[in-house]
């Protein structure tokens, strides 16, 4: 097989056991991803793997030589898609790993899916035409050439400021402006997330003024989310543990100050902007680093200082690895001959 030609439409399939579906908002990141992609022309499907035996279904049926005439190239999410991936033979493969399948959480009870798919990931990136992870310290801890840094891209057409008011209006929150709202949005019962750490700084200050309270925002529609980001005052991320947290992103493109652990890239998405903070993974530091937050802009330059992270630049990206790794496959099938 060789590349496709301009005048063909280059055919993707992804992997993955995390896709928004019925009830679940869970990958729904990767669903913007793709929305990205395919608005630069690629036809994608996405093969969502459910069920107790999904990765064995998903292996019999990426092995199937048939694929390889439907498409170009098979794209695995997390190391045991990117294991489902491996098994068609015929057309080159890619693997983006997510964070847990490469770094280990030092709060967290490690689990033996966790231990196995850190286990593999090393030996998948070595065996892949091409890795993609968020952030460099991914790409040192796979230890393979093949590996290249590729944020996630926001959407800026979908996370758009508007005004506090409206936004606390539709919520049913307080107008009041002397009202601060911190959110937390992130699964309460995650301890990697530390809702725990929100919930007491933001006890702490309530002792200097009651008027702030915690807001959670979870498993709720994007939608939604990016109304409560435009009603709140502040985001707290008290994470363990992030690759490069999608949620800080898109807080900044709405100008929602950001107080987060140093995790992932927070420290260079949120590094040049006046109202963010880096913190300790405390209550008492994380209430110090909050008071500072709201006392200071009640909004951020957050979007434009994020302006390089957009959905389509970052798609574009994927879709040039796609077509070197094509590339490569094609001057690698002609010395073999086929």
């Amino acid at each position: 097989m060789s590349t496709a030609s301009p005048q063909r439409q280059l055919r993707v399939l992804i992997v993955t056991a995390a896709y928004p579906s019925a009830g679940s908002h869970r990958g729904a990141f990767l669903e913007r991803e793709v929305e990205g992609i395919r608005q630069l022309g690629v036809h994608i499907d996405v093969a969502h793997l459910q069920g107790r035996a999904k990765y064995v279904r998903g292996l019999l049926t990426t092995a199937s030589p048939a694929l390889a005439s439907r498409y170009d190239i098979v794209h695995g999410h997390y190391s045991f898609c990117g294991a489902v991936a491996l098994a068609q033979l015929r057309l080159p493969k890619i693997i983006t790993f997510w964070g847990s399948d490469v770094q280990r959480d030092p709060i967290t009870p490690d689990s033996r899916a966790n231990r196995v798919s850190r286990a593999i990931s090393p030996w998948l990136a070595r065996h892949a035409s091409a890795c993609i992870v968020p952030i460099q310290r991914m790409a040192d801890q796979l230890h393979s050439p093949n590996v290249e840094v590729v944020p996630q891209g926001i959407d800026f057409a979908f996370f758009t400021t508007i005004p506090q008011a409206e936004a606390r209006r539709q919520l049913g929150l307080s107008p009041d402006p002397d009202q601060r709202y911190v959110l937390f949005c992130a699964n309460p019962a995650q301890t990697l997330k530390g809702y725990a750490i929100a919930e007491g700084a933001v006890n702490l200050m309530r002792h200097y003024d009651p008027r702030i309270s915690l807001v959670v925002a979870n498993g709720l529609p994007h939608e939604t989310v990016v109304t409560y980001m435009n009603a709140c005052d502040v985001l707290a991320v008290p994470s363990s543990m992030e690759s490069g947290p999608y949620v800080v992103k898109e807080a900044m493109a709405v100008n929602l100050p950001v107080v987060a652990t140093d995790v992932g890239d927070v420290r260079l998405i949120t590094g040049q902007t006046t109202g963010c903070y880096i913190a300790e993974r405390t209550a008492e530091d994380f209430a110090t680093k909050l008071w500072l937050s709201l006392h200071g802009p009640r909004r951020t330059t957050g979007r434009s200082d994020i302006a390089h992270l957009s959905r389509e630049r970052l798609a574009q990206r994927i879709v040039a690895i796609y077509e070197r790794v094509l590339r490569q496959h094609g001057r690698r099938r002609n010395k073999r001959g086929e």
